[in-house]
């Protein structure tokens, strides 16, 4: 191209009627390349510019929105990019050229530019280059912040994230003081009951709460030294609040006081002697100052009456110890309770006994719910409630209130410690630090200390931490990583928003590490710290470290705390760059003694430590005390432990292993709250899915207490623990403790039938040691904290026969509380407000073993509607799998009842649906009942949607023309960011692995699409991925780089870089050991799958390699190249063994078959070829797919070939060639057929057919072409035509007869033939077997003769009146053979003949001097049974004979020498024909078998159910010719390097041609075989062509990618950016299939919809050229109310024009037989159309088609028509609104929208005419993509109308203002009609909107603007229109891209 003199832009050399013919037509382009040179002012940008730029934006905008544009200056001194003034990221300019040019156009022309440029850090590990230049960049970048963004810097200013939080977390200490000996209840009660519940409340204000009780705390040897005092009051003055108890002992007094030193303490100085040391505590802590105690101090006073019932022998630990004690005890009284300060005074108990050896008081309730109070209350003034704050800093909080927590019982390990800063100060330019060690070692414990000190002595570091376990949702990576990313942004002042999609933001990750390092600038690092990821939810794998960089980017620290061994230590394994590696031995005797002091310090207790009594020793010395989980065990029993005295005996008994200890601990809390109710907590936690909620457990337990008391009561033997498990026994019985039963439990639960609340808080409060340590800060989420609990709960409440049963009823008993909590009326309305309950409910029931109600729930489409409105609408498909997903570890029980579920027929049904229909239920919850009333008619689901149809929350659309089947599409994964681009399933069938366009490889569920592992690594799309063995993945990038995958910890074993340029393929042998991979290097890689090392480097080709398929066993691969070939490779030998050529463009996919036989291989120009493998030749081909195949593959199962296309379709064949043409059924048994010549009088193939009961009829293979006539009265065995009279044909029959059939013509009885017989030949004494022909007859016998019959002169035929046929004598008899003779064939020229029979012989005759026949020859065929069939070939050089040892030989006439042997059979052969070197032959199993010459077996017809009896054989240019030309080959298939090779020789027998050039290529496409059979039906075949079984349409854009499961079943992905799962289960069997388009369904995508005004018709065209006419019934309604609709097609008509729209003419009078419509094309300009009916046929003609001159050579495009009689409006090109008049056949307006003054300024500089509609008298224009509408208002008396200017915004919403813009233009003489779909149609107060990009159809009401209805209509609508109906309905009619389309009831 080049610039005209004028500087514009001259398009008269430039190719614009193509361009506007691939727009006009939208034909799909890749890539455009423009190549020009600069010439004066001509440059580069200017081909943006004009026609072009306009061709492009439309272009983009309606095709292909990905298209890639190169412009190339060739007068470029240099080659390289340049700059240019395109914003559109696809357009690329090129100054110059060269081979690296054209490589970059090949490999970024499939629309990876973009995201190769963005992912190319990832793909080169790249780094910043100067870290000073970006880090200043981005100061100035995030100068601009918003106010809120700014508020979350500023709220991440306060430093580190563990000093900062400390301080919110306040600390309340308590200290209790009292007398030891008399005191022992008070203080139980208040440390098992009332600080546990105190400790709950006060966490929810962040306050921690201590008690300091030291009724031990004061060792015996602090005793012996004096120094009780010092120690206790130096504790009263650390804390808080203060509780003081009295009673009637007055306490120690020490000799001296030994007070701690400080000013505060100098009063102890001057105090008088002999003081106990309860008087100084009391005096210390309220007392001294009683004003400032006021609210914080409290005293209580004991009641004494108690007394007389205390047994003498104890009554001294109660009472006074002396008169002086007694006195000093009431004045410490009376001065309590005269100081002002709170007291109760004389709170009451009464006698419990000894416990222990411990003197108690029971009956302390009231006395513990009052001090509870109190201390809450004063808590609750003192630390007020901090302002609400967000989620984000909740958990920050959260996350700091755990590492201070840790470090609160913490023994520091200074060595790890240490080593641990010095790795990150040695890492500050970026590294990893990973803590490791075992379960419990105190890995959290050391990072928070670690995160301590890395704060005071690392400069210039900023730390974001988490620790999993800390928060709620805190082990979910998606909510990890939103929270560390949000941390990111405000700790480094980050300016740039947070994708909202995990998937985006995991994306993102990398880059935003990347620039926070930057933003904190040069010298500072960032620390991310994250804890237990071992922990952390299965859900995306976190355990794979793939959401992490690697390499993490410079100035990035991470560190990790790990497990020894597990996914995580593996995964680490395999990162890029070495680790520092702090491992956590178990702790050494000094840091398990700290631990112990810590730990009981925090309650002000200790250990002895004395050499005499060492009670530490004695603790660390254990066996498992090197654990702190051991540890933190023990201390805790020791805190409870409630006599000092015996601490060191406690100690030695404590079990020294943790599973021991944790029996104890649960014996002990037996002992504290009953077994019973311990018992039923433990089991609850330990069955519930996801822990239980504290709001849960009361009503649990409840329930649990309540079945026990209607229990029958256990036998007096049955020990108390087993009373539990004796429910057990009805468990089973529905009408005792069903879930259902159980639900009514919780139903008619009285408050006095609960577990108290305070027993329940002491509970759970007393087993926090068992659940995980942040269960307080959690929202009352209770969970088992470790594995080993769960061990010890099972060993304890779940062995023997005490055990039986109790998961059962524990699963039960929550499935009936659940039940409760959905459904509370339980009447199945499922109105429940909790969305837990509809999420653990199914879970239960399953666990519980109630099946059928299970299957009741999920089948409940209240129940599904409930739960997915409570936003667990991604869950409901796996409600179906209740053993978990496929794959998950159960048991062998659970997965045999799990089948039996999923086998019950409504199950079945209902998951059929959910899987269809879950991703429009997920996107839109409301549209669940509308989706299941829209099922088949007949299905469960959509009866039960019609008989609740009220119960829908919006409206229901109802599809009235829904499909009567179910669609194949079983699963629809919610919509990618960017297409899946490849895919692979598993070995095992469960699984399938995505490779997508954004650089992501995902593994998903087969069997419910619910994602499972994710892998980030690749830098450019990923192109290519292989399973490799059950353990591996291979995935390849556009960039040349392979992955090798570790499935089962998910981390990256290898990175391989040994392609250059793209990789084309990667395929895994079978057994898992080697993958290959193939690029567009030309190169071959053998891959170890092991390591992921190179173990063969092959160069293959000078071209790129497309694609890869290894054969099923392994040793050999076929790979396709650019250069049309296909190469055959031996990995084990290392060779090439075979070159495949015969595709005329570049091989884009090939695969073997699952036997290994033969290789599928499609081609660019969508040829798609099947190839046997021995041989190399090409058998056949599949023919149905209209664009080029991007890949194919076959099922596992070996029946099917499954390819997908650009043409959006999916299509199923066959495996075996074979294409059923035609067939038809008889109503007796086939026995013999014969094709007749073409000019018998018939245009097509015309078979005389013969039947078992005698009769004979002509047939073209479909259907009689003439009535059957009774010949024989026998079984008739054989035909033959007369090749020298095409009027006749002769049949043989069991009756001993021949006859000759003569074939008339026009009979006048509806029938194209009639028959009669015209000759009889009789003289065989037995039943004929077979006959051939030429200028005689022949025939064979069982009478073991041939004999040779003279063809009857026209003379001889039946004639004159008697009408008798006439009797023929034979000229010769020969018995040759000692056996039936039972075939014979005629050599094509009549110059040689052959029998064959039973004695295994085969007989040769000639003509002999005088004329007559006799026998030349005979030989033996190499056969072990009888000869059955046998034939000649054309030239009569060669016979094939047939047999009943199953086999076929091929033998030379000249010698009877045997040439091949055809084994394939697997019964008795009983016919075979041959011609042109093609042979056909049928068996007694129903199998037809076609073979080449040379014993190649070509394709098997499976069809048939019973014998074959006849086939016959059309091979193009098979007829007489004089002399048999030259052989010829069938294709040249093989390289001439390849040797062995031989390519394919039909023509080798002399097999003739036509034509000038005298040979001619066979066509194998148009080969036929019919074949006759004993199943009553005769079948015509195009053998050599793929049969079509099923077209799986769904994809709304091109298809990339597909694979085959095991299941019968397939995934496919496509430009639409949908993953759909397809079964071939409903796929019948029988070969017998149409593979014409489903009724109803357009070829093409739809482009107009319109309706008749009168409601009775509608016509639909779409861009193939196709007219559907639909005839519309009345409206009707249902039993359950909803309206129906019957719209049948009953006319089409294919005009083989690109139709754009279709109007009708409104103002015609319509009849119901008679209408007009007009249509637009983009070539063929406008046509009026008239559709006339009448009681026998429907047609359409056309009235008129306009077509205005053009002076450019572009073309026009009427993309729009609106019409009525006279008038016809129509938008033309991009902005021209044309007004035509049919009468005069020409324009009479012309105007351009976007000149028009008034509008010109809104209308967006791009817009174009979309959409003309005409509603209620308005004409609406729709400009742009239906963004803004221009309504046009024909006004009364011919004035001007007016335009009115209408929009929707952003979000698609139709605003309730509208704005208005007047247009004045010319008058139109009257109203015109809707022609296509606008974005808004208002029609009956109803507002209706399109999103055409997904396909919605969205309806609002008009008056409030509220949405009230939506309809998916699976593919993106590109037209649709509106009427209404007989009695106002509204009906929808719309069109979408796939051809559907819908008529719509609202």
């Amino acid at each position: 191209c080049r610039s005209s003199p004028s500087g514009l832009f001259d398009s008269s050399p430039f190719p614009t009627e193509m361009l506007m013919e691939y727009l006009h037509k939208e034909k799909e382009i890749d890539c455009i390349l423009f190549l020009s040179a600069a010439v004066d002012r001509y440059d580069m940008p200017m081909l943006v510019h004009g026609l072009v730029e306009t061709f492009l934006k439309r272009y983009r905008d309606v095709v292909n929105p990905n298209l890639l544009c190169v412009n190339v200056d060739l007068s470029g001194a240099k080659p390289g990019f340049r700059d240019a003034a395109s914003a559109h990221p696809n357009d690329i300019f090129i100054s110059g050229f060269s081979d690296q040019v054209l490589r970059f156009i090949a490999d970024r022309g499939g629309g990876a530019q973009l995201a190769h440029v963005e992912h190319i850090d990832t793909a080169y590990s790249l780094q910043p280059a100067n870290r000073h230049a970006v880090a200043a960049a981005r100061a100035t970048a995030i100068g601009k912040v918003s106010a809120e963004e700014k508020m979350d810097i500023d709220d991440g200013e306060a430093g580190d994230e563990v000093n900062a939080a400390t301080s919110m977390w306040r600390t309340a200490r308590v200290f209790i003081s009292s007398t030891f000996r008399d005191m022992h209840g008070e203080r139980d009660l208040l440390t098992r009951y009332v600080f546990p519940e105190l400790r709950a409340r006060a966490a929810r204000r962040r306050v921690n709460v201590f008690e300091v009780d030291l009724r031990w705390g004061v060792t015996e040897e602090q005793s012996h030294t004096n120094k009780s005092l010092d120690v206790c009051l130096g504790e009263v003055a650390k804390c808080n609040f203060f509780v003081g108890l009295l009673g009637e002992r007055y306490g120690w007094c020490p000799g001296t006081y030994h007070r701690p030193p400080g000013d505060e303490f100098e009063w102890v100085d001057g105090y008088p002697k002999d003081r106990s040391v309860t008087e100084l505590e009391m005096m210390h802590g309220a007392l001294l100052t009683p004003a400032a105690a006021r609210g914080k101090a409290f005293f209580h006073i004991r009641d004494s009456s108690f007394l007389g019932d205390v047994p003498k022998d104890t009554k001294n630990d109660f009472a006074s110890e002396s008169s002086s004690a007694r006195q000093r005890m009431d004045e410490l009284k009376q001065r309590v309770r005269t100081s002002g300060v709170e007291v109760t005074d004389g709170y009451s108990c009464r006698w419990g006994g000894v416990a222990d050896g411990k003197p108690m008081v029971v009956g302390l309730e009231a006395f513990g719910q009052l001090v509870l109070e109190q201390l809450w209350n004063a808590i609750k003034k003192t630390f007020p409630e901090d302002d609400e704050v967000d989620s984000f800093a909740s958990e920050r909080i959260l996350h700091a209130a755990f590492a201070e927590h840790r470090l609160l019982a913490y023994a520091p390990r200074t060595n790890l410690v240490k080593q641990s800063v010095d790795s990150v100060k040695r890492g500050q330019r970026g590294g990893v630090l990973v803590v490791q060690g075992d379960a419990g070692s105190g890995k959290s414990t050391l990072m928070a200390a670690a995160l301590k000190q890395i704060a005071q002595d690392v400069p210039k570091v900023t730390v974001i931490s988490h620790y999993c376990g800390a928060a709620p949702g805190s082990t979910y990576l998606p909510l990890m990583l939103t929270r560390v990313c949000r941390d990111l942004k405000v700790k480094c002042k980050l300016s740039k928003p947070l994708p909202e999609e995990f998937q985006e933001l995991l994306a993102a990750f990398p880059a935003l590490l990347k620039d926070a390092a930057v933003a904190l600038g040069v010298g500072s690092c960032l620390l991310l710290a994250v804890d237990g990821v071992d922990n952390m939810e299965d859900a995306y794998q976190p355990q794979s470290l793939q959401w992490l960089p690697d390499p993490l980017p410079e100035g990035v620290i991470l560190l990790l705390t790990v497990m020894t061994s597990g996914k995580t230590a593996e995964a680490l394994k395999a990162r890029s760059k070495p680790l520092d590696i702090v491992v956590l031995s178990g702790l050494n005797i000094s840091e398990k003694a700290e631990v112990v002091r810590s730990s009981l310090a925090l309650h002000r207790k200790s250990l002895e430590e004395t050499a005499f009594n060492n009670q530490m020793k004695l603790l660390v010395t254990k066996k498992e005390s090197t654990s702190p989980f051991y540890l933190k065990l023990a201390c805790e029993e020791l805190r409870v432990f409630g006599v000092f005295e015996k601490v060191s005996s406690h100690i030695k008994q404590l079990p020294s292993n943790v599973p021991q200890l944790l029996q104890d601990v649960l014996q002990r809390l037996e002992a504290d709250h009953g077994v019973t109710l311990l018992k039923h907590l433990m089991l609850l936690l330990s069955c519930a899915r996801d822990g239980l909620l504290e709001s849960e457990v009361q009503a649990l337990l409840s329930g649990c207490q309540t079945q026990l008391a209607t229990a029958p009561a256990p036998a007096a033997h049955t020990p108390r623990s087993t009373a539990f498990s004796s429910v057990k026994k009805n468990v089973s019985q529905p009408s005792q403790h069903s879930a259902k039963s159980n639900a009514q439990l919780f139903a008619n639960m009285r408050p006095e039938l609960m577990v108290p609340s305070s027993a329940v808080s002491h509970l759970l409060r007393s087993v926090q040691v068992l659940l995980q340590p942040t269960a307080q800060e959690s929202d009352g989420h209770l969970k088992l904290a470790h594995n080993e609990i769960c061990k010890a709960i099972g060993q304890r409440y779940l062995q023997g026969v005490a055990g039986t049963g109790q998961e059962t009823s524990a699963h039960l008993l929550m499935a009936g509380y659940y039940w409760y909590q959905a459904d509370p009326d339980l009447k199945r309305s499922w109105d429940g407000h909790s969305g837990r309950a509809f999420s653990e409910l199914p879970f239960h029931l399953a666990s519980g073993d109630q099946w059928s109600t299970l299957a009741e729930v999920v089948c409940d489409l209240k129940f599904l509607q409930a739960k997915a409105d409570a936003g667990f609408a991604s869950q409901l498909l796996q409600d179906y799998f209740a053993d978990g997903p496929p794959g998950a570890s159960t048991s062998a029980r659970m997965r045999t009842f799990t089948a039996k579920f999923q086998s019950l027929d409504t199950v079945k049904v209902f998951q059929s649906f959910l899987s269809r229909n879950l991703h429009i239920i997920m996107r839109s919850p409301a549209l669940l009942w509308q989706q299941a009333a829209n099922e088949p008619h007949d299905s469960a689901v959509a009866q039960c949607a019609l008989e609740h149809g009220g119960d829908a929350d919006l409206d229901i659309i109802v599809w009235a023309n829904k499909p009567s089947a179910i669609n194949e599409c079983v699963l629809t994964l919610p919509k990618f960011p960017q297409a899946v681009s490849c895919l692979a399933v598993s070995p095992d069938g469960r699984t399938f692995a995505c490779g997508g366009l954004d650089c992501s490889v995902k593994i998903y569920m087969l069997a419910t699409g619910k994602e499972v592992q994710s892998f980030v690594g690749h830098g450019t799309p990923v192109v290519a991925c292989c399973f490799v063995g059950r353990d591996r993945l291979c995935t390849a990038s556009h960039d040349g780089v392979l992955s090798l995958w570790v499935l089962s910890t998910g981390h990256r074993v290898s990175v391989m870089t040994e392609h250059k340029r793209r990789v084309g393929g990667c395929a895994g042998d079978p057994s898992g050991k080697l993958f290959v991979s193939v690029g567009w290097d030309g190169l071959m890689v053998l891959w170890d799958s092991a390591d992921g090392k190179k173990i063969a480097h092959v160069p293959v080709a000078n071209c790129p390699i497309s694609c890869v398929s290894f054969h099923p066993e392994g040793q050999f691969v076929v790979m396709g190249c650019w250069d049309q070939r296909l190469f055959l490779y031996d990995t084990l030998n290392r060779r090439k063994t075979k070159t495949l050529k015969g595709h005329r463009t570049a091989v884009k996919a090939a695969a073997y078959s699952r036997d290994g036989r033969h290789i599928a291989s499609a081609a660019l120009d969508g040829d798609v070829f099947l190839w046997e493998v021995k041989s190399g030749f090409s058998v056949g081909q599949f023919v149905g797919h209209d664009m080029p195949i991007n890949q194919l593959c076959f099922t596992l199962d070996g029946k099917y070939l499954l390819t997908v296309a650009d043409d959006w379709k999916v299509k199923v064949w066959s495996s075996h060639l074979g294409q059923l043409k035609s067939q038809q059924k008889f109503t007796s048994q086939v026995s013999a057929v014969c094709q007749l010549s073409k000019t018998a009088g018939h245009d097509s193939r015309v078979f005389a057919v013969g039947r078992h009961d005698g009769n004979v009829s002509l047939s073209n293979g479909s259907a009689d072409l003439s009535a059957s006539l009774d010949v024989h009265t026998a079984r008739i065995t054989c035909m033959c035509a007369v090749p020298v009279n095409e009027s006749l044909f002769v049949t043989g029959s069991e009756d001993k007869l021949i006859k000759v059939i003569a074939i008339g013509h026009e009979p006048g009885n509806g029938m194209l033939f009639e028959l009669s017989v015209t000759a009889v030949l009789s003289g065989h004494d037995e039943p004929v077997c077979c006959l051939a022909a030429s200028d005689f007859i022949l025939s064979t016998s069982h009478d073991f003769t041939a004999r040779v019959w003279p063809v009857p002169s026209a003379r001889s035929l039946k004639g004159g009146s008697s009408g008798a046929p006439a009797e023929i004598t034979s000229k010769q008899m020969f018995r040759d053979h000692d056996a039936p003779a039972t075939c014979c064939a005629v050599s094509a020229d009549g110059k040689v003949f052959v029998t064959g029979g039973r004695d295994r012989m085969v007989n040769v005759y000639i003509p002999g001097r005088t004329g007559a026949w006799v026998k030349k020859d005979d030989f033996w065929p190499s056969h072990n049974d009888w000869i059955t069939c046998l034939a000649l070939t054309y030239a009569g050089d060669q016979v094939v004979t047939g047999s009943a040892d199953f086999t076929l030989a091929l033998h030379s006439m000249s010698d009877g020498k045997l040439e091949e042997t055809f084994t394939g059979h697997r019964a008795a052969i009983n016919c075979v024909q041959i011609k042109r070197g093609c042979i056909v032959s049928g068996d007694s199993d129903g199998i037809v078998k076609l073979w080449s010459h040379r014993g190649i077996e070509l394709t098997t017809l499976q069809g048939h159910s019973e014998r074959i009896n006849a086939v016959d054989l059309t091979v193009p240019g098979s007829g007489a010719v004089a002399k048999p030309p030259p052989s010829t080959k069938w294709a040249d298939l093989v390289s001439d390097d390849d040797a062995e090779n031989e390519p394919m020789d039909w023509e080798s027998t002399g097999a003739p041609s036509f034509g000038d050039e005298g040979i001619n290529k066979l066509d194998m496409t148009k080969v036929v075989v019919t074949s006759a059979s004993d199943d009553r039906v005769l079948r015509t075949w195009m053998p050599f062509l793929g049969n079509e079984v099923s077209c799986l349409t769904g994809h709304s854009d091109r298809v990339l990618a597909v694979a085959a499961d095991g299941d019968a079943g397939l995934v496919t992905s496509s430009l639409d950016c949908r993953v759909k799962c397809w079964t071939l289960q409903k796929i019948p069997p029988d070969v017998a299939t149409s593979t014409s388009a489903n009724a109803g369904t357009h070829r093409g995508k739809v482009t107009g919809v319109a309706v008749a005004p009168n409601g009775q018709h509608a016509v639909s065209v779409d861009r193939s050229g196709e007219i559907f006419i639909w005839k519309l019934s009345q409206v009707t309604r249902c039993n359950g109310g909803l309206p129906q609709l019957e719209a049948t097609v009953v006319c089409s008509l294919s005009t083989g024009q690109f139709l754009k729209s279709v109007s009708m003419c409104h103002q015609d009078r319509a009849t119901a037989k008679s209408f007009h419509f007009v249509t637009g094309s983009a070539v063929h300009g406008v046509c009026l159309w008239q559709f006339l009916s009448d009681s026998n046929s429907c047609w359409q003609r056309a009235v008129f088609t306009y077509k205005p001159p053009s002076s450019s050579n572009v073309v026009e495009c009427y993309d729009n028509v609106v019409a009525d009689n006279s008038i016809i409006m129509a938008s033309m090109g991009r902005t021209s609104l044309v007004v035509l008049q049919s009468q005069l056949k020409t324009d009479v307006i012309r105007t351009d929208m976007t000149r028009q003054p008034s509008i010109s300024g809104a209308l967006d500089k791009d817009a174009w005419i979309e959409r003309l509609l005409l509603t209620n008298n308005v004409l609406t224009v729709c400009m742009g993509r239906g963004k803004q509408l221009l309504s046009y208002s024909p006004l009364a008396g011919g004035k001007a109308g007016t335009f009115t200017l209408k929009y929707t915004n952003k979000a698609g919403q139709l605003p309730k203002n509208d704005s208005a813009i007047k247009l004045v233009l010319p008058k139109v003489s009257s109203a015109a009609a809707v022609g296509s779909s606008p974005a808004l149609v208002s029609l009956n107060d109803v507002t209706l909107g399109v999103d055409g990009n997904d396909g919605e159809i969205k309806q609002w009401s008009a008056a409030d603007v509220d949405q009230v209805g939506q309809f998916s209509c699976n593919a993106p609508v590109t037209s649709y229109t509106t009427f209404s109906a007989h009695g106002g309905q509204l009906v929808i009619v719309a069109g979408n891209s796939l051809g559907q389309v819908f008529f719509l009831l609202s």
